[in-house]
Formats: C-alpha cells, structure tokens, sequence
C-alpha cells in the first residue's frame, strides 16, 4: 500500500530499502531517479520528473512510518551537477557547476529552512558560517562542506572510514 502516493521505479527502490534497514541488513541506499538530464526539451520534462520525485519522496516517508523507523531516516537529495540558468538550442539545459542538496530528517529542529543562495545568475553567494546569512566576505558553501555536515549528523565524523576519505574545506 503506497497511501496516496504513484508506484514508480522509485517508490518500488525505496520499499526494498526501507524493508532492507528494518531487517538489519542495510543502513544505506542510493535511489536513482533517471531523466534529469535534460539537454533537450528541459520544461517538457520537469513535470514529469518532480512528479516521480514527490511520489518517490511520499511513499519513502510513509513506509518509513509504517515500519517505525522513520526518526532513524535521513534522506540527501543530490546531483553530480546543477543545471544552467538559460536554454540552449534545443531548448534544453546543460550542466552547470552550481548545484543544490536537500537534507531531510523527522522531528527535528533544523527543517524547513534554507541555507544559501545564489544571484540572478545562478552563481553561488558567499555566507557567513556562523548566522547562514549572505555574506561577502563568508564562504560558498560546497557539496564537502554538506557532507562533513551529514558526517556530523551521522556520528561517524571521526571514524577511521572517514579518516580514509578526507574532504577538503576551506
């Protein structure tokens, strides 16, 4: 039963991994929603596509709360790269070297929010590391600085693993 939410590829994906984490034979999964890559007919496809994300996203969240491990689940939406700010001929988007990441977590304080921005050009915009307001003389915040962060949120910031993977911040 998905609630209100479409069966997709994903929303199949995301109830195998979920039944995997409750069974104790998991602790992480990488969902990968297909057909963001838009080089041609960007706004045709959009809509299609945050749909299957909304579903995907919906039905992970409500099998996560009828198997009772939600409080336990963190969720990182991403993407290798961004897409441009204009069209190309085709009507299509390229890759962009500014992208976002969404971080989602159950009752907890930090939701609902945004930290970052870019300008009218699509370009990231420095922030001040300690109030996550726009600031010119802060930082851009990178996908290391997001993963440090999530290694933090995970408890495993110290751990040999990480040790092993050192991701360079300024």
């Amino acid at each position: 039963n998905l609630g209100e939410f479409t069966k997709t590829a994903g929303t199949d994906a995301a109830q195998f991994a979920l039944t995997g984490f409750k069974l104790g034979l998991g602790i992480a999964a990488d969902i990968t929603l297909a057909g963001w890559d838009t080089h041609g007919n960007h706004d045709a496809a959009i809509p299609a596509l945050f749909n299957n994300l909304y579903n995907t996203l919906g039905a992970l969240w409500y099998f996560a709360e009828q198997l009772g491990i939600a409080d336990r689940l963190v969720v990182n939406i991403a993407s290798d790269f961004g897409r441009t700010p204009f069209y190309n001929s085709g009507m299509g988007k390229d890759h962009w070297i500014y992208g976002s990441q969404v971080i989602m977590k159950s009752q907890v304080n930090w939701t609902n929010r945004t930290v970052g921005a870019s300008d009218d050009g699509h370009v990231a915009v420095k922030i001040n590391p300690t109030t996550l307001q726009s600031d010119n003389t802060g930082m851009v915040i990178t996908p290391a600085h997001i993963h440090l962060g999530l290694r933090d949120l995970l408890g495993i910031a110290n751990s040999p693993s990480a040790a092993q993977f050192d991701l360079k911040v300024d």
